[in-house]
């Protein structure tokens, strides 16, 4: 099972107020999974030149200190960054027991994606 939310969205100063009122922490990790035996991993992604801000190196010290596995991931599209994360999710549910094939990535998936689109935010 995996879970990802909206922390990078663009947010206006009511809605950031009701997402921390509703518990959003600064720096969560883009994606988690959890497994059995009650194992949770993160994963972050980032561009390519990206850096992780104050709040993830706090945020992510302090998942690892718990003893969760938390990894970053750079890559300059959503399809270079499934590509490089694919692997190492599988990797993570062959721990657990899980064979699955290797996923084949649909194409149509990935239409528009490729694209690199900034979205200013104020």
């Amino acid at each position: 099972m995996f879970a990802a939310d909206q922390n990078g969205a663009y947010r206006s100063k009511v809605e950031r107020g009701r997402a921390k009122a509703s518990g959003m922490q600064a720096g969560e990790p883009d994606l988690r999974l959890y497994f059995p035996k009650e194992i949770i991993r993160h994963i972050e992604v980032k561009a390519k030149q990206g850096s992780r801000s104050a709040n993830q190196k706090k945020r992510h010290a302090n998942f690892r200190k718990l003893g969760h596995k938390v990894i970053t991931i750079k890559a300059d599209t959503p399809r270079a960054a499934i590509t490089v994360m694919t692997p190492i999710v599988m990797d993570w549910l062959a721990e657990f027991g899980f064979t699955l094939p290797q996923p084949q990535i649909d194409e149509i998936a990935f239409k528009g994606l490729d694209r690199k689109k900034r979205v200013a935010r104020k």
